[in-house]
């Protein structure tokens, strides 16, 4: 079976693109925060278990009791740049 979902992820953090690099400590010095929201688009193939009865030709009492999705079982790795890409 197949998923497609939608993840809405907000994301802040220190402003490194309008930040002073300072050569004596090597690092860059920041001021200001910033954040940013990005929607991603993501489909997943999981697996369904079942518990059932099958009474005269029929399924009877169907209940779903797990539902597993394989490729995310580690996490989802969620990757979102500082600044949006330009159009």
């Amino acid at each position: 079976m197949s998923v497609n979902v939608e993840l809405n992820v907000t994301v802040s953090g220190p402003d490194f693109t309008n930040g002073i690099y300072d050569k004596e400590e090597w690092l860059i010095l920041t001021f200001d925060s910033v954040s940013r929201e990005e929607i991603l688009k993501l489909e997943f193939n999981g697996e369904f278990g079942l518990s059932y009865e099958f009474s005269s030709g029929a399924l009877e009492r169907v209940d779903c009791i797990d539902f597993f999705i394989p490729t995310a079982a580690g996490g989802i790795e969620i990757s979102v740049e500082e600044l949006p890409e330009p159009d």
